[in-house]
């Protein structure tokens, strides 16, 4: 529900759907969305430092 444009286009989704979707609910999922990018982000920073280290 983050970005229905494509699922809307191909069907999958109605625009009816998107827009009665819970507000709450986008929430959460953009909140989850931006943790699951900090924790990629961290990672690799990370995983970057610890081979540098090594060395």
């Amino acid at each position: 529900m983050l970005w229905p444009g494509p699922a809307v286009r191909r069907g999958f989704l109605s625009s009816e759907d998107v827009d009665n979707f819970p507000p709450h609910l986008q929430r959460l999922l953009t909140i989850r969305n931006w943790m699951d990018v900090v924790l990629l982000v961290w990672g690799s920073i990370m995983y970057t430092l610890l081979k540098l280290t090594k060395h």
